[in-house]
């Protein structure tokens, strides 16, 4: 999804360009959500 240029601008969860997005379950949607906690994680000791 990172190396969308659509992805969290032009397509996200509300406004969805493409399958991934739509569904919740889908990669982009889940990267959407949970990409804040990615930074946490990648910082923990």
């Amino acid at each position: 999804p990172s190396e969308c240029p659509a992805f969290g601008t032009r397509c996200t969860p509300d406004r969805p360009l493409g399958a991934p997005m739509v569904s919740g379950e889908g990669a982009c949607a889940a990267y959407h959500r949970y990409r804040s906690l990615g930074a946490a994680v990648d910082a923990a000791p």
